[in-house]
């Protein structure tokens, strides 16, 4: 699941309960994205979130959870070392 973020809070980036619970239903990771960068969390580090907040919906009065993640962008990998990767991997 993708979700763009426009801010920080805390240094911290949010997710929904029921919204980190249907990933780990499915087994796929959360990827954040913030002015161009990516923070990829995979289903077996979930764990490391933490409980921040209830919150109630403006639009159907249901109360979800509010999960938050440190954020740490990926890195970036090197454009160079991916090009002789590919080259490598199609000359076998």
């Amino acid at each position: 699941m993708k979700i763009k973020i426009k801010r920080l809070f805390n240094g911290k980036v949010d997710i929904r309960d029921y919204a980190l619970q249907g990933c780990l239903n499915k087994w796929e990771p959360v990827v954040f994205e913030l002015d161009g960068e990516r923070m990829t969390i995979p289903p077996d580090r979930f764990g490391e979130g933490t409980h921040t907040q209830t919150v109630k919906s403006k639009f159907d009065g249901k109360e979800y959870g509010l999960i938050s993640f440190k954020w740490k962008p990926d890195e970036k990998a090197d454009p160079q070392v991916d090009m002789w990767s590919e080259y490598f991997n199609k000359a076998t």
